[in-house]
């Protein structure tokens, strides 16, 4: 993989910091790097990374410690802006990563020389979660072979989640290029990974474990509020307007718009009554909502 950029924002994790620091220093090469984001934690995790980092010694482990909570997206993006390598990939702090994994995503991009790998996410949940996360079965040599908007048009319709940043491995000028950033809102990944789709050319889908996502209860991922539901709505129109712009990719993005506004619903019955109202009225007053759902 030429060089590669790990990204890991880390706020009050502190327990889980160790399996995923261990889980990818072993497997770095002499010019890769990981950039530890510390977002102001409360807990240890700060003295928790000073320490891995020191009794690991190794000089392509850089952290990056903030002052003040800014929250995931600014993090990722401070680790954007400091990134160094070729590739770059995100990794949460509270997941972790296969053994030997990278070396055989390495031997993708060498073989095929693509701007993005598309990876397989595995979930595991602790033991008070009642949530499951199964990835699907792919026909991997058949979506290989396919013209890289076709890929991701046949993709969509399998069930994989195509919105976790975590998903890819990509180019780092391609990034930079575009000024693709996460915006500060909830389900911040789903803009931009549907927007990253639309400004690479080429892509292998590598279906071996490589990412393990910790299922949490208090993770941001599981929150709900008025305000997330808002934005879920707000990222299903942002993607349907890209349409104009990449029509060769509407078949895609009308399906990750119409999930986004699916999935505005779907926590829309979490809400209180009185928030879940508030939901409904966006809901009544939004016509791209029936085009999408209707459709």
């Amino acid at each position: 993989m030429k060089s590669l950029s790990i990204v890991i924002p880390v706020y009050n994790t502190e327990k889980y910091l160790e399996e995923c620091f261990l889980s990818i220093i072993p497997q770095l090469k002499d010019d890769d790097e990981v950039i530890f984001i510390e977002d102001g934690s409360t807990d240890g995790s700060r003295e928790c990374l000073v320490r891995l980092i020191h009794d690991c010694g190794k000089r392509n482990i850089r952290l990056i410690a903030l002052e003040v909570n800014m929250g995931l997206s600014n993090a990722r993006n401070i680790g954007i802006e400091a990134a160094k390598g070729e590739y770059i990939a995100f990794v949460d702090s509270d997941d972790y990563i296969e053994q030997g994994a990278l070396s055989q995503i390495d031997n993708e991009i060498r073989l095929h020389n693509c701007d993005m790998v598309v990876t397989k996410i595995n979930g595991f949940a602790e033991a008070d979660v009642n949530r499951s996360y199964l990835a699907p079965e792919l026909n991997i040599e058949f979506l290989n072979a396919l013209p890289y908007a076709a890929f991701f048009e046949e993709i969509a319709k399998t069930g994989l989640g195509l919105g976790p940043s975590v998903r890819y491995i990509c180019r780092k000028d391609i990034i930079d290029r575009f000024g693709l950033r996460f915006e500060n809102i909830h389900d911040e990944d789903q803009i931009w990974s549907a927007k990253l789709v639309l400004y690479c050319k080429t892509v292998r889908l590598f279906y071996d474990d490589y990412y393990h996502y910790r299922l949490r209860g208090d993770s941001l991922s599981t929150s709900c509020s008025f305000e997330r539901v808002q934005d879920l709505f707000a990222i299903g129109k942002s993607i349907y307007s890209l349409i104009e712009d990449y029509p060769e990719h509407k078949n895609f993005l009308l399906s990750r718009s119409r999930h986004m506004y699916n999935k505005a619903v779907s926590a829309i019955n979490l809400l209180p009554q009185e928030q879940a109202a508030r939901a409904e009225a966006l809901i009544a007053s939004d016509g791209l909502f029936y085009i999408l759902t209707k459709s």
